[in-house]
């Protein structure tokens, strides 16, 4: 009983330490000017660019055909397009293996969206365990599905984890962005 008792313990000062030093937080957060997510490519090959996202709302959502609370969540993230025509873009990151990537591709050129996969020098098809957490010098991604909220000028004005939030009010808080 004693050890429990000091496993608790040591849990719960890791946790007060995590909670009271914000360097330890997860990145990005509201207010950064986050970096570019190096660890991930359009799933045309091509690269990503915060900079030339600029200049409208934002959403970058990560998820994964594998998680059954992403598959709920996505069509909420996806339908901002067609709401807001030409006033939010929205990048959907797959954490999936890249022997997904012809699907994805084939989805992307059929929408108005873009799709981002795990760098193929990094992760080749059927070398990329399912929701690994890296993003690059991004951050890092603990709760799938996570959405950030950019505003125009590319920094982080909302997060969600979980679905929830994204869910319920993400759409209500990009449209109060564009009108």
């Amino acid at each position: 009983m004693q050890t429990l008792r000091q496993g608790v313990s040591t849990l719960l000062a890791v946790l007060a330490l995590v909670a009271s030093d914000p360097s330890l937080a997860w990145k990005p957060e509201v207010g950064d000017l986050p970096q570019a997510p190096d660890a991930y490519e359009y799933v045309d090959g091509s690269e990503i660019s915060l900079a030339q996202l600029k200049g409208k709302p934002t959403v970058l959502y990560i998820g994964g055909d594998w998680c059954p609370p992403c598959l709920e969540t996505r069509p909420h993230v996806l339908r901002l397009v067609k709401d807001l025509p030409g006033k939010v873009n929205v990048v959907f990151f797959s954490a999936d293996d890249n022997r997904d990537r012809p699907g994805k591709l084939s989805e992307q050129k059929a929408s108005d969206y873009k799709i981002a996969m795990p760098r193929l020098s990094l992760y080749p098809p059927g070398n990329r365990p399912k929701g690994t957490p890296e993003i690059g010098e991004f951050g890092r991604i603990y709760i799938f599905p996570t959405a950030f909220v950019l505003d125009a000028e590319g920094r982080v004005v909302r997060k969600y984890e979980r679905g929830a939030g994204i869910r319920g009010d993400l759409r209500t808080y990009v449209t109060s962005m564009v009108r």
